[in-house]
């Protein structure tokens, strides 16, 4: 261990210790995180212990100016590398992101991560699932997702008009989003009620 402990070190065991365990997508995003983080507190290194809730509070306020809510997402890495580091004995120090407000967000600004997706995924039933799998295949907002219409279906791809800024999409149906249209198809098939929705509820109806 180094003479001087700092949050460098221990945010480096996080990286090889921790995030390779995370989705490919959560630990892409972390390492990016970290790097605007090392860019303040390992210029010049900052040992793990002189860290205090003023240095998160000032780190929010010079990212924020840019990027307000990846600070949000950084703080709240620079908070599970501290008790990383707390679990593993390097400080016994309460956390310095603990009562430092982030900055204010909008439900659009929202980012949910790979695994959050995924836990609400496994607790939903059928209908939804496929309201999901289409929203992140197609990148399209939720409102345009369930107005999606096998009438907008037409060689091979799907037309998507966009509800709020009326811009027109033709989205290419292959790989997983072909999957989950002529799954669609095939559950819906078994239906009395006949909707030409790609998102429909388990009786067939809107």
């Amino acid at each position: 261990m180094q003479s001087v402990l700092t949050f460098a070190y221990v945010a480096d065991l996080y990286m090889s210790e921790v995030v390779p365990t995370k989705s490919a997508a959560t630990q892409k995003d972390n390492k990016r995180e970290l790097k605007n983080l090392l860019d303040f507190f390992n210029d010049p290194p900052a040992p793990l212990e002189d860290i205090e809730p003023q240095h998160v509070r000032q780190y929010l306020r010079e990212r924020g100016k840019t990027a307000p809510v990846r600070a949000n997402r950084e703080k709240a890495l620079l908070s599970t590398i501290w008790n990383f580091a707390r679990e593993c004995g390097y400080t016994s120090l309460a956390n310095p992101c603990a009562g430092v407000k982030g900055h204010k967000e909008t439900g659009r600004d929202v980012y949910v991560e790979d695994d959050m997706f995924a836990a609400v995924y496994a607790k939903s039933d059928q209908p939804l699932q496929d309201a999901l799998d289409l929203f992140y295949l197609t990148a399209q907002r939720i409102a345009d997702t369930l107005k999606m219409d096998e009438r907008d279906i037409k060689d091979g791809k799907l037309a998507v008009a966009q509800g709020k800024t009326g811009a027109k999409r033709r989205i290419e149906i292959i790989g997983e989003l072909k999957v989950v249209i002529d799954r669609i198809a095939a559950r819906k098939a078994g239906y009395k009620v006949r909707s030409t929705r790609l998102v429909v509820m388990e009786d067939g109806h809107r």
